[in-house]
């Protein structure tokens, strides 16, 4: 306290003459207090309470300025703060550093005190304890809003809960899925523990414990801990209904496909759970042991099996195979008692099928190759060759009309007899006496002879599974061959080797697994393919430096307009025949397909050069952009594209190289659309691509914490007056500051929110206009920006009728500026600009020249006016081109009667030269930027200087 009596002493003196504050007054206060000098800023006094706060003592205060204490957050703030300190006084939060390196959160209250030249005054008020409670409620809020979909999965949504934790909670957040779910019931707890100083979080879904939430925390025992404990169990809770979300939409992904293929297999397919009960059979199998599907579900597998044939099935085989792991398959021959009670004999294949352990409840999928026909042949025969053997005659009255190829073979491997299919199929005569050799190929003949001497010595049948054998005719077939010992006992015992042609059930096997590699609504390859296909390329990197593999990420411009117009049927359509456009340019090794949505993926593997890929992609752009497509029903729709490349040169991770390609797909249409943009290259502007994700996240109710506003920019008519405004939607993003368009309205496009944007855009416009009149600021216009999206949604005319109608503001004074995207493909129909029109608004053509068949829409009936695009008068004062052009833009406008306003004036060159040439209006920065709402009066009132000579 002497210390800072000495110190208030100290300013006094040096303040002599001046209404001081009583020092000690300062020193005794229970908040605590900085006196700063002016405009140095450095601290001359701190009282006791600062000192504690702060963790300094006097002796540590001396010498130090308010930036030193300053967290670096709030540095760049600091001038702003002391110039309204000087002004008016300042209450504002900042972050101040303390002592020991940690950060406090303050309520500044600072002041100038009358007759105290040069000197502050600031009361703290410590708010860091309430802060980050606020930062904890954002953080809750923030994760509950995260929902999987087409562009985010739950590894991402994982990715994004820590990052935001980490940030929030000042420690490492890590979120980790099991591989397995555990059981509550075998772990026997659920609840949060604490190991150490990590403190561990369960994802609890159902019965299942799914992941962790970790932390390492710090905070003791108490509120704190508590706190932090009650904000993880929160993050764990939406952990665990995103990865529900997340296995639903995945299951539903997989249905369409799994529901086609199940349905239409030639052979019989059952789902069983883990119990033995049919969850579900196709109509294959249904038919195959003559019943209805409905009464066989429910029921147990014993219930349609051969008595004798249970017993071998529930000796713990199956499960024992089964559980050898991924792969592993059960197959055995089996009988079916039917509806008739007939028996019908099946090849059964068992295989244990678990999805995401997360989700997904573990079941069997079992395939039935009725073999009924086969077995009886192969019993006949036996029977034939036991009962029949003085009788060749009916021997082979069984085996020449069988449709397989039936071969005796004995153990020398000489064929001793063939029936009539077997001469077929193989194309030989007079088989008897040759060695299987001359008439199998090599190698499969010389399995057969071994597995012949096999089963005569231990009398039990084997078989080979599958084997595709090339014919004399030049085509390949595949065969199942059973080998089975003959019951005789002669002097030259053979077995029967009888193959069966199941070419057409290899090649349904083979549909069904090329379908799940194929997207369903363009035929060109799906997500899973494409992974696969890059994996194996990327790998291959990691083996040899001489070549590349390109990446590109293809995106549709502007394709929830095509939806929104023309219904998803039609999108579905247009999604087609871009991807047959696209494939029939691309050389056959190379790899596309389709990631999801409008989006789609080109794999160039094996390039030379970077440069070669390049020029490839390159190629691509200029066929496909734009791309003129006709539907089946003569509609025509024209779509550009946009793409985003990445060239890898070394091994790299999949879904790093995608995301690269993402990211450059996005700052493509950021920067114009129709184009290509390579990864790593810059922008041209300094700018970076904004995160579509977090952008969605940011915009989630955005409109409705009111953090978007217009601003509005003057144009200026031949008089010199102020005819019109322009309004120009900003969002005040609460971390990044203010925001032009060009950083969000893609995201609002892809979240869906344009159209209700767009309507309070409207709303707000128009009542505005009624502010402006109200204090005598009558007459003026206002343009509205809307998007083709929003224009072709059929609540926009009604919604402006509605508008205007609850106002008192003529609806000539509303003026509709579209782009002529919105005229280019019947995006928007013509009987819609007509409503506009019949409304009384205004439509005004913006951009004007920077679009394809500008002139073709000047034809619209409704059109009052262009815009012509700032790009063209940019180089006008000095060519000749360019000038000409607007000065025919113009001319062309007058003559038909619509009005012409030119964009991007910044120079008095400029308005001298557009006043010659007759020109209605101007805007740009030459008269002003876009102004708030109130400064639009003081621009108003002001009459500009629009010479009519001309340079």
């Amino acid at each position: 306290m002497d210390d800072q009596v000495a110190e208030a002493g100290g300013l006094q003196e040096a303040t002599k003459g001046s209404e001081v504050p009583e020092m000690s007054t300062l020193a005794s206060l229970p908040v605590p207090v900085i006196v700063t000098k002016l405009p140095g800023r450095e601290i001359v006094f701190a009282n006791a309470a600062c000192q504690e706060a702060l963790g300094r003592t006097g002796e540590q205060f001396r010498g130090l300025t308010v930036d030193d204490i300053t967290a670096p957050e709030d540095r760049p703030h600091v001038d702003a703060v002391i110039a309204d300190v000087r002004e008016r006084g300042v209450v504002v939060e900042k972050a101040y550093l303390h002592g020991d390196g940690s950060i406090r959160r303050m309520h500044l209250h600072a002041i100038t005190v009358s007759g105290f030249t040069g000197y502050a005054v600031a009361l703290l008020f410590d708010i860091t304890k309430t802060s980050r409670s606020l930062g904890r409620l954002k953080l809750l809020a923030e994760a509950a809003a995260l929902v999987p979909g087409a562009d985010i999965g739950i590894d991402t949504i994982s990715a994004t809960v820590a990052s935001m934790a980490t940030e929030h909670l000042g420690s490492e957040v890590e979120v980790v899925w099991f591989d397995e779910p555990k059981s509550i019931l075998e772990d026997g707890s659920s609840e949060p523990v604490r190991v150490g100083d990590r403190l561990r979080c369960p994802i609890v879904v159902t019965d299942n414990v799914m992941g962790e939430v970790r932390v390492t925390s710090s905070a003791p025992d108490g509120d704190e801990f508590d706190d932090e404990l009650l904000c993880l169990e929160s993050l764990a809770h939406c952990l665990a209904g995103a990865s529900s979300v997340a296995a639903l939409d995945a299951s539903l992904r997989r249905a369409e496909l799994f529901e086609r293929g199940f349905e239409a297999a030639s052979v019989g397919l059952q789902i069983v759970d883990e119990d033995g009960v049919f969850l579900r059979v196709n109509r294959s199998f249904a038919t195959m042991i003559g019943r209805k599907r409905e009464e066989l579900v429910g029921l147990h597998w014993t219930a349609v099996t051969h008595p004798d044939d249970i017993a071998m099935h529930e000796d713990g085989e199956v499960r024992r195979r089964l559980d050898r792991g991924d792969g592993a398959m059960y197959r055995d021959v089996k009988r079916y008692v039917t509806a008739d009670g007939s028996i019908k004999f099946g090849d059964i294949t068992i295989t244990s099928v678990t999805g995401n352990p997360k989700t997904d409840m573990p079941f069997r999928l079992v395939q039935v190759v009725d073999v009924t026909e086969q077995i009886r042949s192969l019993n006949d025969l036996a029977a034939a060759r036991r009962d029949l053997m003085a009788s060749e005659l009916r021997y082979r009255s069984l085996v020449e009309p069988a449709p397989d190829a039936v071969l005796r073979i004995g153990a020398d491997g000489i064929v001793a007899d063939a029936n009539a299919s077997a001469e077929r199929i193989f194309e030989f005569d007079a088989s008897v006496g040759a060695p299987v050799s001359d008439l199998l190929p090599a190698v499969f003949a010389d399995e057969v002879a071994a597995m012949v001497r096999t089963v005569m010595v231990t009398g039990a049948q084997d078989q080979i599974d599958r084997q595709r054998l090339r014919l004399g005719d030049g085509t390949s077939r595949w065969f199942l061959t059973r080998i089975v010992a003959e019951d005789s006992t002669g002097t030259s015992p053979t077995a029967h080797v009888v193959m069966s042609d199941i070419t057409q059930m290899v090649e349904h096997e083979e549909r069904l697994s090329a379908m799940a590699r194929v997207d369903a609504v363009t035929g060109v390859a799906n997500r899973v393919a494409l992974y696969e296909r890059l994996e194996v390329a990327l790998a291959a990197l990691g083996e040899s430096t001489d070549t590349c593999v390109a990446v590109a990420a293809i995106g549709l411009d502007h394709f929830k307009t095509v939806n929104d117009s023309f219904g998803h049927a039609f999108g579905d359509e247009a999604i087609r025949l871009f991807a047959r456009a696209v494939d029939a340019t691309l050389g056959p090794d190379d790899m596309f397909g389709r990631l999801g949505g409008d989006e789609f993926l080109l794999v160039l593997d094996n390039q030379p050069t970077e440069d070669d890929a390049k020029r490839v992609v390159e190629r691509l752009v200029d066929m496909i952009t734009p791309l003129e497509l006709v539907a089946d029903d003569g509609r025509t729709i024209s779509l550009s594209a946009s793409l985003g490349l990445v060239v890898v040169t070394s091994a790299d991770d999949v879904d790093d190289v995608i995301e690269m390609a993402d990211s450059a797909l996005l700052e493509a249409k950021r920067t114009g659309r129709g184009r290509l943009k390579v990864a790593g290259a810059s922008s041209g502007d300094g700018a970076s691509a904004p995160s579509l994700r977090v952008q969605l996240l940011d915009l989630l109710d955005a409109d409705s914490r009111g953090e978007f506003e217009l601003l509005y920019q003057p144009i200026i008519g031949a008089d010199g007056r102020v005819r019109s405004v322009e309004a120009l939607i900003r969002w005040n993003h609460p971390d990044r500051g203010q925001l032009t368009p060009d950083h969000f309205i893609d995201a609002l496009i892809h979240s869906g929110r344009i159209e209700g944007v767009g309507r309070w855009v409207v709303s707000t416009a128009v009542r505005q206009i009624e502010e402006w009149d109200a204090i005598g600021l009558g007459g003026l216009s206002i343009n509205i920006n809307v998007s083709p999206g929003e224009l072709a949604h059929p609540g926009f005319c009604s919604h402006l009728r509605t508008t205007i109608a609850e106002s008192s503001i003529d609806p000539s004074r509303i003026r509709i500026e579209i782009t002529e995207l919105a005229l280019a493909g019947t995006f928007v129909p013509t009987a819609m600009l007509d409503d506009l029109s019949n409304i009384g608004a205004r439509i005004v053509l913006d951009d004007f020249g920077t679009g394809v068949s500008s002139l073709s829409h000047l034809r619209v009936k409704s059109l009052s006016g262009i815009k012509i695009d700032k790009s063209f008068l940019r180089h006008a004062a000095d060519n000749i081109v360019d000038r000409g052009i607007v000065e025919g833009m113009i001319a062309l406008a007058h003559n038909i009667g619509v009005d012409v306003t030119v964009e991007g004036v910044e120079t008095r060159d400029q308005a001298h030269w557009l006043a010659s040439t007759g020109c209605e209006a101007m805007q740009g920065w030459l008269f002003s930027r876009a102004v708030s709402a109130t400064d639009v009066p003081n621009i108003a009132a002001q009459r500009f200087d629009m010479p009519h000579s001309e340079v």
